[in-house]
């Protein structure tokens, strides 16, 4: 079975850039920390899309280990879209009309 194709809704895309941009004027070190485990989150769901908690009748979420961040995505055929990279602390559901 090939491995879907990641695309990124751009206001995630976003929030990714942000989040990044926070920690990176913090520690350079957190910034890669942070990164690299969003790299490794993203090939786990492109390897085991159905693993994650279900979220809404389109949408997965899967928990990031060590920072309180989500991946929430849907699934297309041959295609893993992130729709949002929400913190923990944000209003759950924002992304729900992208």
């Amino acid at each position: 079975m090939a491995t879907p194709d990641v695309r990124f809704h751009p206001e995630a895309l976003s929030e990714l850039d942000r989040s990044v941009l926070w920690y990176a004027e913090r520690s350079q070190l957190v910034a890669t920390t942070f990164l690299d485990e969003v790299s490794a989150a993203i090939r786990d769901i492109q390897r085991f899309p159905d693993a994650s908690q279900t979220y809404s009748q389109s949408c997965r979420k899967h928990v990031l280990k060590r920072f309180p961040f989500s991946i929430v995505y849907r699934q297309r055929i041959g295609v893993i879209e992130i729709i949002a990279i929400p913190h923990h602390r944000q209003k759950p559901g924002y992304w729900e009309n992208r």
